[in-house]
């Protein structure tokens, strides 16, 4: 798991939440939710060791982020933002490909085990027409899958995304619904997103992690957050309140 202890984030001048106590357990989808402006991708950079807390500790399997290498990291997480890379003149198999670096040797060799696990990826997220075409020419959301596609060459347990649902139309969006959760059950991952669609990440989330304006942090499960107001109006605001009435 991933464990989290009286972690604090933001940047030198800027403390954006403080004090989070927080579990990422195996096989489980947690979303983050929280207003613009909030931290949501601070705390994300963080927990993928982007960019290093303020204080407090970050487990990884019992392990201190701190004492691990980045190799090491990249091993145990996989990270997929909301902008996908630009890049050229790459076919889709050779961005997925990316996913097993941190098992190759120095020159980036692949192994004929490297090449099944790639194909594997690519089968599993059902985007074999795209694997000879170029990852430039894609859509947004043919890119996000190649990305999750990636992760799962990179075969870690940990799967990190910041809001991979930004700039997908409402059917992609329930499409990456619905590959997010056969990742996490049939492949045996735990995934953290953020998003802004709480309506969306209800039907896939175990948990969810608020994260406030004020820098308030709280984890609450999809019954406890659709049973109890007070959370949404504190979170969100009571607009947000009465548009969730409709899931209950």
């Amino acid at each position: 798991m991933i464990e989290v202890k009286s972690l604090s984030v933001g940047y030198s001048d800027n403390q954006v939440c403080n004090n989070i106590d927080a579990t990422l357990r195996q096989g489980e989808i947690i979303c983050l939710i929280g207003p613009n402006g909030a931290g949501k991708s601070t705390l994300i950079k963080t927990l993928s060791c982007f960019i290093p807390p303020i204080s407090g500790n970050i487990y990884v399997d019992n392990n201190d982020v701190r004492n691990m290498s980045n190799r090491q990291i990249a091993c145990k997480i996989s990270v997929v933002l909301s902008h996908a890379p630009d890049v050229e003149n790459y076919s889709v198999r050779n961005v997925v490909a990316m996913g097993r670096y941190p098992y190759t040797n120095m020159f980036g060799s692949l192994s004929e085990k490297d090449i099944n696990i790639v194909n594997d990826a690519i089968n599993a997220v059902g985007i074999n027409e795209l694997a000879d075409k170029l990852f430039n020419k894609l859509s947004d959301g043919e890119k996000q899958k190649v990305m999750i596609s990636k992760s799962l060459s990179q075969q870690t347990p940990y799967l990190i995304m910041d809001e991979p649902m930004a700039f997908l139309d409402y059917p992609s969006r329930l499409e990456m619904i619905d590959i997010l959760t056969d990742v996490s059950k049939n492949h045996n991952k735990s995934i953290l997103f953020s998003t802004h669609n709480i309506e969306m990440a209800i039907h896939a989330a175990d948990k969810f992690w608020l994260i406030g304006n004020n820098g308030r942090f709280l984890v609450t499960t999809p019954n406890q957050l659709l049973s109890d107001d007070r959370i949404i109006n504190e979170f969100f605001g009571s607009r947000t309140a009465d548009q969730l009435k409709y899931y209950r």
